[in-house]
């Protein structure tokens, strides 16, 4: 029996048993989990998607910086994060994402989801806020996953495998973002029951 170790055709093994994030520059999660997750916490998952590609972004780089500040104020720091996305792309692949434009667009968004229910306060009707914050969710969510997409391609892992299962720490968000959904369902219920009982 040929000894295993002595074996010159026996593939090496120590470079590919590196735990994700050491290898990767930035985090790695499929486009549907990450939907999934925006969605199911009503976007909150924003906040830990920037916190993420930070820390991945420090670890794989050595670089001096603070993940959670640039999460939790991440509309000074989007544009610098797509930036490095952009510049980790292999320059003989083909991708047009349009970085600096998807960062300001979700500035924009952000801007508008956080002031969205100061509305009222400037005489806009209600209506409005409920169109204000769906647009701001649903066009955060397009440019995450512009983002997540490239992020992905740039670690060599396209499809986000590596990170595509739906853990049990997963369900639990999802849980508990379904239960802040049907708490805002029913707020915006009791709003407009409330408008429509106003006299004219």
């Amino acid at each position: 029996m040929t000894d295993p170790a002595g074996d010159v055709y026996r593939t090496p093994e120590s470079d590919l048993t590196l735990p994700r994030d050491k290898t990767a520059k930035f985090y790695l999660v499929s486009e549907f989990k990450l939907m999934l997750l925006y969605f199911a916490t009503l976007g909150f998952y924003g906040i830990y998607w920037f916190y993420r590609h930070w820390k991945q972004f420090k670890g794989a780089t050595e670089q001096s910086l603070w993940p959670v500040p640039r999460a939790i104020f991440s509309i000074f720091f989007a544009h610098a994060l797509f930036r490095r996305i952009d510049d980790a792309v292999d320059p003989g692949l083909d991708v047009e994402w349009r970085p600096q434009t998807l960062a300001t667009l979700y500035v924009i968004f952000a801007i508008i989801g956080n002031l969205s229910d100061r509305l009222p306060q400037i005489g806009l009707d209600f209506e409005w806020v409920l169109v204000a914050s769906l647009a701001a969710l649903l066009m955060i969510a397009y440019v995450l996953y512009r983002a997540q997409a490239v992020a992905n391609l740039a670690c060599g892992d396209a499809d986000g495998r590596s990170n595509a299962r739906i853990t049990l720490a997963n369900v639990i968000w999802i849980l508990l973002g379904l239960l802040f959904w049907l708490a805002v369902i029913a707020g915006f219920a009791l709003e407009m029951e409330l408008i429509d009982a106003l006299p004219d």
